[in-house]
């Protein structure tokens, strides 16, 4: 029997003693077993994802993964979607320093009416909360996002989930859109709205349009220009029917 997990683990040694060779590798494991079963593996081994980062190569592997992942409509089965890479990058991007795209914002500030820090992370996001003028590392930062993620993308895949008997299908993009909208004004904020009222009836066109003003508002001019990019990626299974 193929032992993925095994074989990944070999590659990502050999990578640490040698380099040169965790592309070739995590391509042929894709050749050899499936996307979503690697990808599954990579967010739930904790050996492996201490590997990867210990190398330096956890966004290597998220890249190789998220590049061979299907863009087209596909059956929901909320566990097999995870996010991508250029998902990551996007809210980053979205969530970091103004001034420094993608990178974090490394001193807790005010915006809204909450204490923000690193990629997005407030106070009502749970996990640690922080006063005005605290700081972390970058390294914290991402820890922090990882976690808030993990949440977030969980929170859409509980809502796919109850969808089961319904014939519905998303796009790897469109759980990219959902997770970061989901991230950026909550899970609760995502299900009660009308982009779920829509996906649920299958209705992709109104969906992607009641994203493009979704929380968009006065006070934050910013969010207009993000969920603009947000309903392109949403409806880009168009150019691959």
């Amino acid at each position: 029997m193929f032992d993925i997990k095994s074989k990944f683990l070999k590659i990502l040694k050999l990578s640490l003693n040698k380099g040169g060779l965790l592309v070739y590798g995590v391509s042929s494991l894709i050749l050899l077993s499936s996307i979503s079963l690697l990808s599954d593996i990579f967010e739930n081994d904790k050996e492996i994802q201490r590997i990867s980062m210990y190398i330096g190569f956890e966004e290597l592997i998220r890249s190789e993964i998220s590049k061979n992942k299907p863009n087209y409509l596909l059956p929901i089965n909320y566990k097999e979607f995870r996010l991508s890479q250029d998902g990551w990058d996007n809210i980053r991007y979205d969530e970091g320093d103004p001034v420094n795209k993608c990178q974090p914002v490394l001193k807790a500030y005010e915006i809204g009416g909450n204490v923000t820090i690193g990629w997005g992370h407030s106070n009502t996001s749970g996990g640690l909360k922080f006063n005005i003028g605290d700081s972390i590392s970058k390294k914290e930062a991402q820890s922090l996002l990882k976690d808030d993620l993990k949440v977030s993308a969980d929170g859409v895949r509980r809502i796919l989930s109850e969808w089961s008997d319904f014939d519905i299908k998303i796009s790897q993009d469109m759980f990219d859109v959902l997770v970061s909208i989901a991230f950026n004004s909550g899970i609760g904020s995502l299900r009660s709205s009308d982009i779920i009222m829509h996906l649920k009836n299958a209705d992709y066109e109104k969906a992607g349009e009641s994203i493009k003003t979704f929380k968009v508002s006065d006070k934050l001019p910013g969010l207009k220009s993000r969920r603009e990019n947000e309903y392109k990626k949403f409806i880009s299974y168009k150019s691959k029917s």
